[in-house]
């Protein structure tokens, strides 16, 4: 079992979300911290994470 980044399962796959951990036979064989974007204008850094908006 693979889990990916991201808010639903349609979002992990539309943005390739990055792996966070790889499960075989009941146990974690790989893991990596959830991956983190920041975006830098006019001297200020903002984090972003390009997902869809929640729907109202």
């Amino acid at each position: 079992m693979v889990v990916l980044q991201g808010r639903d399962p349609i979002e992990a796959v539309r943005l390739r979300g990055p792996r966070l951990a790889v499960i075989r036979r009941g146990e974690v064989i790989a893991e990596a911290a959830p991956a983190v974007s920041r975006v830098r204008l006019a001297g200020t850094a903002t984090s972003v994470d390009f997902t869809l908006p929640d729907e109202a």
